[in-house]
C-alpha cells in the first residue's frame, strides 16, 4: 500500500486512518505552564517486561484514578490522582497527551477524596530496578517495573529512569513507548491491550475523530473500521 511509509491511509468514503500517539506538540500556553510549574520531564522509554519476576524487588501498590477516561482526542486534558499504599502524601497532575503541565503534592486524605469522585480507578505495583552488568556495575540502566492486573491476567511495563543504559537487560522484550494503550489510563479505562492490534485515530468524513483499537495490519484495520464506523459522520 503506497501510503504505508506516511503511517495513513483513505478509503473513498474519505474515513481515514493514522496510528495514534500521545505525543503532541505543546502550544505556547503549555509551555508557559510547564515553564513555571518547573517539574515537567517528558516520559522515558517504556518496555514490555515478559522476564520480569514479581519477586525480584520489593513492590509499592498505589491507588490511582483520572477524571475521565481516556479521551479520543490526544491534545484533551486528564487529571490524575495518585496514592501510594502507608503514605501521608499523594499526587495530583494536570496533562495534556503526554506533557505534564502541573503537578502537586497532596495530603493523603484529600487524595482519598478526589479518588472517591474519579470516573477510573485502577491498582498499580511498582518495584524499582538496577541491574548490575557482568562486571558488577551498573551498565542496564535504572528501570520502574509497573505491574497491572485486569480480569487474573497480569502484564508488566518497563520504564527507563535516567540515562540510557550502555544495553538494555534481558527482562526487556518489545518498546511500547509511543502506544497510548499502554499508559496506566488507557489501562484502567479499557483493560489490557490486545495483542497484535495497536491505537487509530479514525477520521470520519465530517472531521469527528474517534480512536480505536484495531488490527496493526492496516488493511484489515480499514476494512474493520469501514464496517464498524462507515455510517457515522
Amino acid at each position: 500500500m503506497q501510503d504505508l511509509e506516511k503511517n495513513e491511509t483513505a478509503l473513498p468514503q474519505t474515513i481515514t486512518l493514522s496510528l495514534a500517539s500521545d505525543r503532541i506538540a505543546a502550544g505556547p500556553a503549555v509551555a508557559q505552564a510547564v515553564a513555571a510549574s518547573g517539574e515537567h520531564r517528558w516520559p522515558s522509554r517504556r518496555f514490555l517486561a515478559p522476564g520480569w519476576e514479581d519477586n525480584q524487588e520489593r513492590s509499592i501498590r498505589s491507588e490511582m484514578g483520572w477524571m475521565h477516561p481516556v479521551a479520543a482526542d490526544p491534545t484533551f486534558g486528564q487529571t490524575e490522582v495518585q496514592l501510594p499504599e502507608d503514605s501521608e502524601q499523594g499526587l495530583v497532575k494536570v496533562t495534556l497527551g503526554e506533557t505534564i503541565v502541573w503537578r502537586s503534592r497532596i495530603s493523603a486524605v484529600n487524595a482519598r477524596a478526589l479518588l472517591e469522585v474519579c470516573a477510573v480507578r485502577h491498582s498499580r505495583d511498582r518495584s524499582v530496578h538496577a541491574p548490575l552488568g557482568s562486571g558488577g556495575e551498573n551498565q542496564l540502566g535504572v528501570w520502574r517495573i509497573d505491574r497491572h492486573e485486569v480480569g487474573g491476567e497480569v502484564l508488566h511495563i518497563a520504564r527507563l529512569e535516567g540515562p540510557e543504559p550502555s544495553r538494555l537487560p534481558d527482562f526487556l522484550g518489545a518498546e511500547v513507548t509511543s502506544d497510548p494503550r499502554y499508559r496506566a489510563s488507557w489501562i484502567a479505562s479499557y483493560g489490557l491491550p490486545l495483542s497484535g492490534h495497536a491505537l487509530w485515530t479514525v477520521t470520519l468524513p465530517d472531521g469527528q475523530l474517534l480512536r480505536a483499537e484495531l488490527p496493526a495490519d492496516p488493511d484489515e484495520a480499514l476494512a474493520l473500521a469501514q464496517l464498524r464506523f462507515g455510517k457515522l459522520g
